[in-house]
């Protein structure tokens, strides 16, 4: 479906995906090819676009593994917080064993980039900066994004609504 913006199109999720865990656990053995289907799909319509983004569930489950296959990079985003940065480390753990799980079953990823992006950043907290600092010194370089996504009471404040912030005619905070 359109977006707030000309030539982005978006496919919203909702609670209904989280039964597709289950369908693909559930399915697998007998049919192997369903890890290729959300690639394939992909593969279908990626000449209409220039980037595709897929989102999915901070779960690593079958889905993310489906996800991992169809992707040809990886954006993970980071909050800034001694708890977030400190399971990236076993986050990236799961995702290096999901990929070896790709692996074997003879079809491996090839992602043209992976890279980390801080989230939730609020430029006010001396504990944000400093951990940003710290993971920009451990991914260096090319390894992380260096436009970093501010928190917002806004998208708070639209999401408690069931809205983006694109949906709000006003601000909502004062």
């Amino acid at each position: 479906k359109g977006s707030y913006f000309p030539g982005i199109d978006v496919i919203p999720t909702d609670l209904s995906l989280n039964n597709a865990d289950y369908y693909l656990s559930a399915n697998i053995q007998s049919d192997a090819e369903l890890l290729n289907r959300l690639r394939d799909g992909i593969r279908s319509v990626w000449h209409a676009y220039d980037v595709i983004v897929l989102d999915p569930p901070p779960a690593l489950g079958l889905l993310s593994l489906s996800v991992m296959n169809a992707a040809n990079c990886l954006a993970i985003p980071i909050k800034p917080t001694v708890v977030d940065f400190s399971s990236t480390s076993k986050f990236l753990k799961m995702c290096e064993d999901n990929i070896s799980e790709l692996i074997r079953r003879g079809i491996p990823p090839y992602y043209h980039f992976d890279t980390f992006v801080v989230n939730n950043m609020n430029d006010s907290k001396s504990a944000h900066k400093e951990i940003t600092t710290a993971m920009q010194k451990m991914f260096a370089g090319a390894d992380m994004i260096s436009a970093m996504m501010k928190d917002s009471a806004e998208i708070d404040n639209a999401a408690k609504e069931m809205k983006t912030v694109y949906d709000l005619t006003e601000p909502m905070t004062t």
